[in-house]
């Protein structure tokens, strides 16, 4: 009988221990589900974002068609709004990288070391992008970045007299030139990075873009003593 007893005693232990790790293990699984639905409740909050990369290489076309790096560019990265995100330099063979980008539209501009400035828009479509450019060593090809300066609603017009560089948005009598027409004058002073009939090319073309948006009301008077100093405006006016 007390045999009998002992045995009942242990198979009750038995069934104890069992019913414990069964509840042990219901309570077990039951915490990993609900840290699932945790972790895919914050990544539904906060995805993670695929970044990709903008790079590419930039080049200077010389007279005789030979091509060499264009080395110790400033590149910005910036957003829409022209807020900057990102700032590198061309290493010695010109190229330049920027890592961990989401999808988008974004302006990158390359500006040599005596400032000329070339702006483009670039857009990342879920893979990494090249983006090269060669611009000639006489700074001829920049005429055409009047266009693009006119699309991304930052024309300027660029003079080539004083004795420093200067850039005239709310200083001087150019303000209300400014603010009346939207573009900024740019004075280079005695550092001039190109040939000054580069920039006559390029101010001609803001000139027919003021004609064409503002009739003859930008050449006024009021504003007759700094168009004189303007590269191209007395062989352009008409």
């Amino acid at each position: 009988m007390k045999r009998f007893l002992l045995y009942l005693a242990l198979i009750l232990c038995a069934l104890t221990a069992q019913t414990q790790s069964v509840v042990a293990m219901r309570d077990m699984t039951s915490a990993i589900d609900k840290a699932e639905k945790d972790v895919t409740k914050e990544q539904l909050r906060n995805p993670v974002v695929q970044g990709y990369s903008l790079s590419g290489r930039l080049t200077i076309k010389g007279t005789k068609g030979k091509k060499n790096p264009a080395m110790v560019w400033t590149v910005t990265l910036t957003d829409c709004d022209s807020l900057v995100l990102m700032i590198t330099v061309t290493d010695q063979n010109g190229e330049y990288r920027f890592d961990n980008l989401p999808s988008g539209s974004y302006k990158v501009s390359f500006i040599e070391p005596l400032g000329l400035k070339r702006v483009y828009q670039v857009k990342l479509k879920n893979k990494d992008k090249a983006f090269n450019q060669t611009f000639k060593e006489d700074g001829s090809d920049y005429a055409s970045q009047a266009q693009r300066d006119i699309f991304m609603g930052c024309p300027v017009i660029h003079v080539v007299q004083g004795d420093i560089q200067a850039v005239y948005v709310g200083e001087y009598d150019y303000k209300s030139f400014y603010e009346k027409f939207g573009v900024r004058i740019v004075d280079w002073g005695d550092i001039i990075p190109c040939d000054p009939q580069v920039f006559a090319n390029y101010n001609k073309r803001i000139f027919d873009y003021l004609d064409e948006t503002f009739g003859d009301e930008w050449r006024s008077t009021e504003w007759l003593q700094i168009l004189k100093t303007v590269e191209g405006f007395n062989y352009w006016r008409p």
